[in-house]
């Protein structure tokens, strides 16, 4: 035999030609002493590729042809089957046997035979297995790849009962059986719901919203939890729970059921569920008392409240103007405030009963009425303050009148203008009457500037003269003219200031100049001096000339006290001094003794009256126990009698002078505060009524917008859905029928609402 082996391609080609045309030669002509054919040995229906099985079973057992391509027997051939690789697996290690004997045995095939190869190998897990078939014979060895697929077998059970399964609430209940087509036992895990999605009527899906699913035997009342067998050829009911569904609607899914080793099962399921009726019944019933309340509070509780609010802010302006009186009320003001008050809170309760009829009325004309009010009682003070009284009698006539209709509980339009008239006339009436009385307090105010106290020093009057006249001339002269009363009196408090000024600065030069009496209390005249020159200089930085006198009166007080009360310790000290003196006699020291005291307490009540603010009298007092006690020391020391310390000249500062009251203009007094109670305030029913028409205004757009148009735009074949929720809602609510009247848009009836 030639090799196939040739040391160039051009030997090789001329061998094979050669060989070829000997093959030829023998077929037709026997030849005796020729090369015998090789032998050779093939796997039947393997390809280039090699050997490809597929199989659903655990032992994988599977037998292949081998034969023998030529007439040439083989001799001792032997097979081997390499270990069966899955991937990351362990190795499979396969047996195999030739004609049912072992096959790590050699064994003969005559030319053109056959034998059967049985290959065994166990495959726990699915997946492709590689392995190889190896031939070796005559001094050849040919591999051939075997590749093995091993595929998990379908599930032999059926599943019937899932057709179309219909549920109530949020657990929702189906059957389905399961059996067995397999002649064989099978453990079977508990069946999974699996794609259970939403279907919107659009077609459009949805992943389904549930807790969990719950699988129990027929007779079982736990939830089944481990696998279950199913015998050959039976079946078995189950119960499958979806607990929690969120959604009402149509669902389509799949139920699943699985076995180790094998492919799992499954059967459409189909889903449609509603919730529960009293779910509707529910939403109806909120939708009544959503409706309910809306009337009520539309028709009585808004209404009411509003009023209400008229009715408390018509008490704050009286109390206002009650708070803005000063002094005692005369006895027309108190009882017309009391009858206002009394006739609001009567309003008051019957709003609150549901019973007044003509509140709005009634609101109406005390409006009318309260703006009436301050003119009224201002010009009822103006009238009582005219002098003299024969003057008021015509003027508290005609208000009179006005009193009437400010009285009456539901005045006419006409009546109202009526008094707002008589009002205005009163007005022009009065300034005749003030002109008067300002003429009076000019005359008595130059009066007191041209006649000051005879302790004012000489140079305050000539302050006075200069500082104080001429712009109290220029009041007078435009007290002529009613059409200058303003001016008049504001020259008139211009004047008035100069006065208070030039008061409180000579009252400061007194203090600054006063010295220490002797015997009196060091600390405390330093303490007055000082509390004296504050004082001082408050009243001189105040710009409110009446509110400039009336601090000057202050420390004109507390000047009069503190000096006072320290010459009342000098006159003690000086009684001491006479009691001690060895060359008075008994009768002598208590003549002077008794003398000197009547000065002291002389001088006390002097105290007393400047705290009192009776300065004029407590002026006098000083300065007429002053001049006592001079002439009395005076005498003594004609007589040798020394009494203590010699009064030095400027010691004993002379008291301001009499400081007139302030100028009366015909302020209103004040009239006793009204008592709110426990009645709400304005601003709290205000707010209250804020937070109604919010919650209102949020209602009907919620429910005619938003439900509205969702219950237009949309509708579902089964209930339990948004839009079903909605038309239970609006069914109730009834808004077609809405404060008695068609729907008419959110804003239209939201305007019906508040008006």
């Amino acid at each position: 035999m030639r090799s196939s082996k040739s040391k160039s391609p051009e030997r090789a080609g001329r061998v094979a030609r050669l060989g070829t045309a000997l093959l030829l030669g023998l077929t037709a002509v026997p030849s005796f002493g020729a090369d015998p054919v090789p032998a050779s040995l093939q796997i039947v229906g393997a390809t280039a590729e090699g050997l490809q099985v597929a199989t659903t079973k655990t032992q994988f057992q599977h037998t292949f042809v081998l034969e023998a391509t030529n007439s040439t027997p083989v001799q001792n051939a032997r097979v081997s089957v390499a270990s069966f690789a899955n991937g990351d697996s362990q190795p499979v290690a396969p047996t195999w046997k030739v004609d049912g004997k072992a096959g790590a045995q050699p064994f003969n095939l005559s030319g053109l035979g056959e034998v059967h190869l049985e290959v065994t190998a166990d495959l726990p897990v699915s997946g492709t297995y590689v392995s190889a078939i190896t031939l070796t014979y005559g001094g050849k060895r040919t591999s051939v790849p075997l590749k093995v697929t091993r595929t998990r077998p379908a599930l032999p059970v059926e599943i019937s009962g899932l057709d179309q399964v219909r549920g109530v609430g949020e657990d929702v209940e189906l059957w389905m059986t399961v059996e067995s087509k397999s002649a064989q036992s099978l453990k079977l895990y508990g069946p999974q719901v699996t794609e259970l999605a939403l279907v919107a009527e659009d077609k459009t899906r949805s992943q389904a919203r549930f807790d969990r699913l719950e699988v129990r035997s027929e007779n079982e009342q736990e939830p089944l939890t481990q696998p279950f067998t199913l015998e050959p050829g039976r079946d078995t009911r189950l119960k499958l729970t979806v607990l929690g569904l969120e959604d009402a609607g149509a669902y389509t899914g799949k139920v699943r059921l699985k076995a180790d080793d094998h492919e799992s099962s499954s059967k459409d399921l189909s889903l449609v569920v509603k919730k529960s009726g009293w779910t509707a019944v529910g939403l109806i019933f909120f939708g009544v008392l959503v409706s309910y309340l809306l009337r009520l509070y539309a028709v009585g509780a808004r209404p009411r409240i509003v009023r209400r609010r008229r009715l408390v802010s018509l008490l704050a302006d009286l109390q206002e103007i009650a708070d803005g009186l000063q002094g005692e009320p005369v006895e027309r003001e108190q009882k017309l405030l009391t009858r206002l008050r009394r006739r609001l809170e009567t309003l008051d309760e019957d709003l609150g009963l549901g019973t007044e009829r003509k509140a709005d009325d009634i609101l109406s004309a005390f409006e009318a009425q309260l703006a009436l009010l301050p003119d009224w009682i201002n010009l009822g003070r103006r009238i009582d303050a005219l002098e003299p009284p024969s003057l008021r009698k015509d003027l508290l006539a005609k208000l009179g009148t006005v009193t009437l209709v400010l009285e009456q509980a539901l005045p006419t339009a006409d009546e109202t203008t009526a008094a707002a008239t008589t009002l205005k006339q009163l007005e022009n009436d009065i300034p005749a009457a003030v002109q008067k009385e300002l003429q009076t307090r000019l005359d008595a105010f130059a009066t007191q500037v041209q006649q000051p106290s005879v302790l004012l020093s000489a140079a305050g009057r000539q302050r006075l003269a200069a500082e104080v006249e001429p712009t109290l001339r220029e009041a007078k002269d435009l007290a002529q003219d009613l059409g200058k009363l303003t001016a008049a009196q504001d020259k008139l408090l211009q004047a008035r200031g100069a006065y208070a000024r030039v008061l409180a600065q000579d009252l400061a030069a007194n203090t600054a100049a006063a010295t220490l009496p002797p015997g009196a209390d060091a600390n405390r005249w330093a303490v007055w001096q000082k509390d004296v020159q504050e004082r001082v200089d408050r009243s001189l930085r105040e710009t409110d000339p009446e509110r400039a006198v009336e601090l000057y009166e202050a420390v004109s007080a507390v000047f009069l006290t503190g000096l006072a009360q320290a010459w009342a310790e000098n006159i003690d000290q000086r009684i001491l001094v006479v009691q001690a003196d060895p060359a008075l006699g008994d009768d002598q020291k208590k003549d002077l003794a008794a003398r000197l005291r009547g000065l002291a307490d002389r001088m006390r009540n002097a105290a007393a009256q400047a705290e009192e603010r009776r300065a004029s009298e407590a002026a006098k007092g000083y300065a007429e126990a002053k001049k006592d006690l001079e002439t009395l020391v005076a005498e003594q020391r004609q007589k040798g009698v020394q009494m203590g310390a010699p009064l030095a000249a400027g010691s004993a500062p002379e008291p301001p002078p009499d400081i007139p009251g302030t100028v009366a203009e015909g302020t209103i007094f004040p009239v006793l505060p009204i008592v709110e109670g426990e009645r709400p305030t304005t601003r709290q029913l205000a707010w209250r009524l804020f937070l109604g028409d919010v919650a209102f205004t949020l209602v009907i757009l919620v429910i005619a917008v938003l439900f509205g148009l969702q219950l237009l735009w949309s509708s579902k074949a089964t209930w339990g859905g948004m839009d079903d929720y909605l038309i239970a809602v609006l069914w109730g609510l009834g808004l077609h029928t809405v404060s008695g009247s068609a729907f008419e848009g959110i804003t239209a009836l939201a305007n019906r609402f508040r008006s």
